[in-house]
């Protein structure tokens, strides 16, 4: 029986001491100059587009080809203007939003460059094309979306007081819109018939862009924190990868750092995901260029996200909360949590650090007085995890 519990207790501290997560992060390219958009075309290839040097001088032009499998690294296109986000239709050409000239520009997949539209282009930056090569454009310059037919006739599509500066845009396969406003943190929800409402709200206060994953989540980054994010399309968010530290350090991805992260896509087997982020440099205003392209790899991986809140035995609740919200979970070894609450803004209103124990059920209460009624972040973090969720209290 001793034997027994003696080898009972080793397997146990065995998969205790085991990675929850297994999401590795890695740079794929030296310094280029590839600020704006990103994406994955049917044969795995990535193209990472120019906005510029810096927020206020978007003078990128071309667009990068990079095969992942070789590293080989090419220029796929020149002749742009503030290139910034893209998309593929069904022909294989890439349509490329050009901020600073207010068009779109079609590229065969040849390279070859011509301007596909530019009426009610306002500031353009995501498009996201739907199965009959609709696009859908993120108009930053004047708060709205707009929907370009194939031959290149469009109308409006939103003007929701919700849009501030649309930046990012995905689908899912059943045609809603996601949106990333890059002026707040709000990720938007947008129906087929046109109905907008906020679905999450992401730390940092300003979002690059986003993307819908095979997997069926969302993945947001984050230009403000530094970070990537997963979206459930209920409005859970929880952290993917970064530690909020500005940087480009590779790694397990809650170790690794990014700097201003912006475009992203992930590949058609949802497992990858392919991130551009600036090099951090010193000085006002921060510039854009040169950057870097990284992969997150392993995120289809049985150990990885999906699985967070049944490894910790996460609950949290009631939901809505009114003057108090208990916590209960369970961790791997003894250490002090980092719970920390965020207004719709972004901004830290409450920090918490409870010191907790190993392999038993932890009950924490936070009190919150005279809170306002609202949506809210709750922040926890550990030694081996960070779980963002959006919670209500009235």
């Amino acid at each position: 029986m001793r034997i027994f519990s003696l080898l009972l207790s080793f397997i146990l501290s065995f998969l205790f001491s085991l990675p929850l997560f297994s999401q590795t992060v890695t740079t794929l390219t030296g310094h280029i100059s590839a600020s704006g958009g990103v994406n994955v075309d049917k044969a795995g290839q990535v193209y990472v587009a120019d906005y510029g040097v810096a927020l206020n001088n978007s003078n990128g032009s071309q667009v990068l080809k990079l095969n992942p499998a070789s590293g080989n690294l090419s220029i796929f296109a020149r002749g742009l203007s503030g290139a910034s986000g893209n998309d593929f239709d069904s022909k294989g050409n890439l349509f490329q939003s050009n901020i600073a000239a207010g068009t779109i520009s079609k590229i065969s997949p040849s390279g070859v460059v011509t301007t596909f539209t530019s009426v009610g282009i306002s500031g353009p930056v995501g498009i996201v094309i739907d199965e009959g090569d609709t696009l859908y454009v993120c108009n930053c310059g004047n708060n709205s979306l707009r929907k370009v037919w194939p031959s290149g006739q469009s109308v409006p599509f939103s003007a929701s007081t919700l849009l501030s500066c649309p930046n990012g845009i995905t689908r899912d396969p059943q045609g809603n819109l996601y949106v990333a406003n890059f002026n707040n943190g709000d990720v938007l929800k947008v129906t087929p018939d046109k109905q907008v409402s906020r679905l999450a709200v992401i730390p940092g206060n300003r979002n690059g862009h986003l993307t819908y994953s095979p997997e069926g989540y969302l993945l947001v980054a984050s230009h403000g924190s530094h970070s990537i994010y997963k979206v459930s399309l209920s409005g859970d968010v929880s952290l993917l990868a970064g530690t909020g530290v500005r940087g480009i350090d590779d790694g397990p991805a809650l170790q690794a750092t990014f700097s201003a992260p912006n475009g992203i896509a992930t590949s058609a087997t949802g497992d990858t995901a392919y991130v551009n982020c600036t090099i951090p440099t010193v000085g006002y205003p921060p510039t854009l260029n040169p950057s870097v392209l990284r992969m997150i790899t392993g995120l289809r991986s049985p150990n990885g996200l999906e699985d967070l809140d049944k490894a910790l035995s996460l609950r949290i609740g009631p939901i809505p909360a009114k003057g108090k919200l208990g916590i209960s979970l369970k961790v791997e070894n003894p250490q002090i949590l980092s719970i920390k609450l965020f207004g719709a803004d972004g901004k830290q209103i409450q920090i918490w650090q409870p010191a907790i124990k190993a392999f038993q059920e932890e009950k924490i209460s936070l009190s919150l007085p005279d809170m306002a009624p609202g949506s809210y972040q709750l922040s926890i973090s550990g030694d081996s995890f960070s779980v963002t969720r959006m919670i209500s209290i009235w």
